[in-house]
C-alpha cells in the first residue's frame, strides 16, 4: 500500500529515528517534504520502503559504512545533496541502485573517502545540474555509465579523475560543462551532441589529445596551444 506523507519534512539524527520509522510509519512511500540523514548513524537498513521523496535529500556528516537501505528509492523531486561525509568506509554510492532521477541539482562534495560511483547504475538523467566537487579519493566515475542527461551544469573538480569514459552515454548537457583540471583526454564524450551553455577548458595541462571528441570541432575551429576557453551555445546533429 503506497501512502504520501510528511509534507513538513523529516529529519533522522540518530540511529533509534532510522528504527522507529516504519513503526510511526508503517505505509509510508512517498515522502512529500524533505529528508535529512545526519549524525551517528549506523545504518540505514530501516528506511528501504522509501520510493520517492518530492523535495530535498540531503545525507550529510554520517557514519554509516554504505546508503544500503536507500536502493528502492527512484526518484528525488528536488536537490540531492552527498556532502561533508568523513567516514573512511563511505567508498561509494552503494545503496542507491534504484535512483534513476534526480529533478533538481544532485550535489556529491567534500565527501572525504569515495573512491566512486557505484550505486548509481540506474540513475540516467538530472533536471538540474551534476557537480562533483572536493572529493579527494574519487579516481573514477564507475557507476555512471547509464546517465544520459544533465539538465543543468556538469562540473567536476577536486578529484583525482584522470579519465571520463563512464560518461560515454551522456548525450545532452543542459549547462555549461567543465571537466577538471587532470584529465588526459576527453574521449568519454564520444556520444555527447548538446551542449547549451560553456565548455571551459582552462589550465588543462594534462590534457594531451582529444580523441572521441568530435563535438568540439562542431563548436569553433581551434588550435590545442589556444585551447583555453570558447563558448558552445549551439545544439549539434
Amino acid at each position: 500500500m503506497t501512502e504520501v506523507c510528511l509534507p513538513d519534512d523529516i529529519r533522522f539524527t540518530t540511529q533509534s529515528e532510522v528504527d522507529s520509522f516504519p513503526i510511526r510509519f508503517p505505509n509510508c512511500t512517498e515522502i512529500w517534504g524533505s529528508v535529512l540523514i545526519t549524525g551517528e548513524i549506523e545504518n540505514l537498513d530501516s528506511l528501504r520502503q522509501i520510493t520517492f521523496i518530492r523535495l530535498d535529500l540531503r545525507i550529510q556528516e554520517i557514519e554509516v559504512g554504505s546508503l544500503k537501505g536507500l536502493e528502492n528509492l527512484t526518484s528525488v523531486g528536488g536537490d540531492l545533496w552527498i556532502w561533508r561525509n568523513k567516514s573512511p568506509s563511505l567508498v561509494n554510492l552503494f545503496g542507491l541502485n534504484g535512483l534513476h532521477y534526480v529533478a533538481g541539482n544532485f550535489y556529491l562534495f567534500s565527501n572525504d573517502a569515495i573512491t566512486d560511483c557505484t550505486g548509481l547504475e540506474n540513475l540516467d538523467s538530472t533536471g538540474g545540474e551534476l557537480s562533483v566537487s572536493g572529493n579527494p579519493s574519487l579516481n573514477s566515475l564507475q557507476g555512471l555509465e547509464g546517465l544520459i542527461s544533465v539538465g543543468g551544469d556538469l562540473s567536476l573538480g577536486g578529484t583525482s579523475l584522470t579519465s571520463i569514459m563512464e560518461l560515454s552515454s551522456l548525450t545532452i548537457i543542459g549547462g555549461s560543462y567543465s571537466p577538471g583540471l587532470n584529465l588526459n583526454n576527453l574521449s568519454g564524450l564520444k556520444n555527447l551532441t548538446t551542449i547549451k551553455g560553456d565548455f571551459s577548458l582552462e589550465n588543462n595541462s594534462n590534457l594531451k589529445e582529444l580523441t572521441g571528441s568530435y563535438i568540439l570541432f562542431h563548436c569553433f575551429q581551434f588550435s590545442l596551444t589556444f585551447l583555453i576557453s570558447f563558448r558552445c551555445d549551439i545544439i549539434f546533429g
